[in-house]
């Protein structure tokens, strides 16, 4: 939501949030993917064993992280810049105008779209930039409904769909990667089915098309 905005408020200051918001999310990478690959495995397996003390690990050291003070400090000042957002003096003025929302709207939507059709599933960084379009995407028609036009839900819903897929296809990959880093070759097997899902996702994405 700060990128879609960041052309309305004041120069610089839209970036530097953006870079703040990005340095307090990266710690929590890694910890959503063990997450997420906890949840994936048997609960009486070996590999969900080890997997859950990796988790364990994990989650101490973003605690650390997070509870440090100069976290809280950033944490603080992201709120209040939130809060009190330091528009530029046309948008004062004179508000944010619906035809302009709309048209830059439609303009993410042509784009992701684009990209949707021309998306290579192999590309695993295309995967991942496609899947952000699709998040900023219905965020942005969630947050905007009231100064969008009515179909703008149909995007919304059309937008969550793509995301929730490619979120599924870049989860299993994770989990095939992480499940060998963590337990080694003996995962392979786990590691095969995760891949195998991954490869069932692709398809039907490319069906869809």
């Amino acid at each position: 939501l700060v990128k879609f905005v960041q052309p309305y408020i004041k120069r610089g200051v839209g970036i530097e949030l953006m870079n703040t918001l990005k340095s307090l999310q990266d710690p929590t990478s890694r910890l959503r993917e063990l997450d997420m690959l906890v949840e994936s495995l048997d609960e009486l397996s070996t590999e969900r064993a080890l997997c859950l003390d990796e988790q364990r690990r994990e989650r101490e050291a973003f605690n650390k992280i997070i509870t440090k003070s100069s976290t809280q400090k950033t944490l603080e000042g992201v709120v209040k810049q939130l809060r009190n957002i330091p528009w530029r003096r046309q948008v004062e003025n004179q508000g944010l105008g619906e035809a302009e929302l709309a048209a830059r709207v439609q303009l993410m939507r042509e784009d992701h779209e684009w990209d949707m059709s021309e998306l290579d599933y192999n590309d695993l960084e295309a995967v991942h930039d496609v899947r952000k379009s699709a998040k900023e995407l219905r965020y942005v028609t969630r947050e905007f409904s009231k100064v969008l036009p009515e179909s703008a839900g149909d995007m919304t819903e059309q937008a969550k769909a793509v995301q929730d897929k490619l979120g599924e296809l870049c989860d299993c990959r994770a989990n095939a990667r992480l499940v060998v880093e963590i337990c080694g070759p003996d995962a392979i097997d786990t590691a095969v089915r995760f891949v195998m899902c991954a490869d069932e996702i692709i398809r039907e994405l490319e069906s869809e098309r």
